[in-house]
């Protein structure tokens, strides 16, 4: 049987693992969010809120498997706000993307 300790230890052992994956999800789920947001068939309001979303996470999550997880922010004095600054370039990056492709 195993204890709750060893299971906070495994987690404790995991978590840093994951915080750059974790990371690389939010810059691209920033990114699909913005071009989403900018094609005109993504902003009908036929489209449910779900599939929207569904197709956002679904898209970010393809693109952080095939790329991996390629964040430097870690090592920055401020982490929260390089990641924070680098979502809202992506998400700017996303919507000019999608505007271009509206054009």
């Amino acid at each position: 049987m195993v204890g709750t300790s060893d299971l906070t230890q495994d987690l404790n052992l995991l978590l840093p693992m994951l915080l750059p994956w974790a990371a690389s999800l939010v810059l691209a789920m920033a990114r699909v969010a913005g071009v989403l947001l900018a094609l005109p068939h993504t902003l009908s309001p036929r489209v449910p809120r779900m599939v929207k979303a569904v197709l956002a996470v679904s898209f970010a999550a393809a693109l952080v498997a095939g790329s991996g997880p390629n964040i430097g922010v870690f090592g920055a004095p401020n982490p929260e706000i390089a990641l924070g600054s680098l979502a809202i370039g992506e998400f700017g990056l996303g919507i000019a993307m999608g505007f271009f492709v509206h054009i």
